[in-house]
Order: C-alpha cells, then structure tokens, then sequence
C-alpha cells in the first residue's frame, strides 16, 4: 500500500479486486467476478484474502481507519479498473465488510491464533507515505 500526499492517490495493488465483467469475454470468468464480489462497480477485497485476516479484525478496522484518514481523491488497483474520483467513498464501500460483527468476538479468534505469529497478517501489511515523490 502506497499513498502519495500531492496527488491524493492511494495504491492498493491486491486489497481491493474490480474486474470489468463487459471488458472480459470468457462467461466463466465473468460469472467468478460476480459470485465473488469482484466485478465492477462494486470491487472489494477478494474471499481469498480476506480469510488470511480471520482474528484481527480490529488491528484491520485500525488499518482501514489509517487508509480512510489520508482522504484519497483516487485509488490505483493490480486488477479492474481503478477509482479515478470518490476514492473515500469507494474504499468505505469496498471495507462495509470491515463494519460487520463476527459471530466471535476478535478477541476470542486471536487468543486461538497466539503463538502462530506466522498467521498473523493484516489488510496493511506494509505501507508507505511518501509526499516527496511528484
């Protein structure tokens, strides 16, 4: 994740997936995208990825926070097409999942996972602000 200050853009490579199903012609792929919630317009996080987040669901809601603090204008993605304007509103649209309770609090997921610190990961992972790049 990478966040350029001057142009207000926000680069999220793999955390959010939004395929355009009219620009692919293969109708299984097409079908994929829709059943997984990946095709545009409403791209989010895709299943796979939000699954190795299972128990830190409050260290994410702290990242996503981060994320929605900068207010980026636009959001560059690896896959689909990207967010040229509302870039906020399309990243709080894109973590609604992020709002939804558990049926088990994070609490009790992460005592169950202490030790494995190799599980452990979250929607940052890295990131970088950088306001000296034009």
């Amino acid at each position: 994740m990478f966040f350029h200050k001057r142009s207000k853009t926000l680069i999220l490579t793999d955390l959010i997936e939004n395929f355009e199903t009219a620009r692919t012609s293969n109708y299984f792929w097409k079908t994929v995208y829709k059943l997984a919630g990946i095709a545009d317009p409403n791209g989010k996080a895709p299943i796979d990825l939000r699954l190795t987040f299972i128990g830190q669901k409050e260290k994410d809601r702290q990242c996503y926070t981060h994320m929605l603090n900068w207010q980026p204008e636009k959001i560059i993605l690896a896959h689909g097409r990207w967010y040229d304007k509302n870039g906020t509103a399309e990243l709080k649209r894109a973590f609604r999942w992020l709002e939804k309770q558990d049926i088990y609090s994070d609490e009790r997921q992460t005592k169950k996972r202490q030790g494995h610190s190799s599980c452990h990961n979250n929607i940052c992972g890295k990131y970088n602000e950088d306001s000296d790049i034009n």
